[in-house]
C-alpha cells in the first residue's frame, strides 16, 4: 500500500463493522472506538513486533530504498501516551 496515495488503496478502509458495531454498540457501553484503536496502535504497531520479507525482480539498492522509504516511519519501539502540551 506504500506506493498508493492516501486514502486510495482498498485497505485504508475499515473491512469489518458497521454503523452499529463499530458506533451504536461502543457508545451504548461508552467506548471510544478511535481511542482505543489509537491506543492499539501506539501499543502494538512498532519494528521491534514485525518481520518484513521482501521478494522483487529488482535489485537489492533498490528494494532497500522501497523499504526504507515504505517503513522508515514506523518506530522501533512502542510509542509512549501521547502528550497534551
Amino acid at each position: 500500500t506504500c506506493g498508493k496515495e492516501e486514502g486510495e488503496h482498498c485497505f485504508g478502509k475499515f473491512s469489518w463493522g458497521n454503523l452499529k458495531s463499530l458506533k451504536e454498540i461502543p457508545e451504548q457501553h461508552g467506548i471510544d472506538v478511535m481511542a482505543q484503536l489509537r491506543k492499539f496502535y501506539n501499543q502494538y504497531y512498532y519494528a521491534a513486533n514485525m518481520r518484513l520479507v521482501v521478494i522483487g525482480a529488482y535489485t537489492l539498492d533498490e528494494l532497500q530504498e522501497q523499504v526504507v522509504r515504505c517503513f522508515s516511519d514506523v518506530p522501533a519501539h512502542p510509542r509512549g501516551e501521547p502528550s497534551l502540551l
